[in-house]
């Protein structure tokens, strides 16, 4: 049965009609959906920071060190004061960052890491179970560090392949990478 009202002229009128439903309904739906909304951007958000927080942190990992690599093979910045043994401890620990994180990255990005790597990192062959070699010199590096006030250890100098480093071919490997890197980190 329809709640209905008597009006002056003695006619009867329902006691809602469609006007007032419609009023309530968007009194009540506007603050749910607005509700509904401000939820769904917010968790979106923040499933976008946490990418960017995660980004970052990769960042943050293989940055310095890529940097550092860069800087040592190409004898600037502070690269005198890297002994071979942490420029190989460098290596595994980018190896393992970029392993960790590969499914970030693209086929392109790895390759592009690997080509940086094998410019000033001799490719290590598993069978004959050596340490992996700096591909450089040792003279000039033993000479700066030791006169750096440090000591150099007479087996380091096995660590080196004793090749001369091409340092125009590193420098385009490391700009391809570093480019790379921020594009596949979406930082740039």
């Amino acid at each position: 049965m329809i709640d209905v009202k008597q009006s002056k002229d003695n006619t009867t009128q329902p006691l809602w009609n469609s006007l007032e439903i419609a009023k309530l309904l968007a009194s009540v739906m506007t603050p749910l959906l607005i509700l509904i909304f401000g939820v769904l951007i917010n968790s979106t958000i923040s499933s976008q920071n946490r990418v960017v927080d995660q980004k970052t942190k990769i960042y943050e990992q293989v940055g310095g060190d890529l940097n550092d690599v860069h800087a040592y093979f190409t004898y600037v910045g502070g690269w005198k004061e890297f002994s071979p043994k942490e420029m190989l401890l460098k290596k595994r620990n980018l190896d393992k960052t970029i392993q960790v994180y590969r499914p970030y990255f693209s086929d392109r990005f790895y390759t592009q890491y690997k080509n940086f790597m094998y410019s000033v990192y001799e490719k290590r062959n598993i069978q004959e179970k050596k340490e992996t070699r700096l591909i450089s010199i040792s003279d000039i590096r033993k000479e700066r560090y030791v006169s750096s006030g440090k000591n150099w250890s007479p087996e380091w100098d096995d660590l080196f392949t004793g090749e001369q480093n091409d340092i125009e071919k590193i420098r385009t490997a490391y700009s391809t990478l570093v480019r790379d890197l921020a594009k596949e980190l979406e930082i740039n």
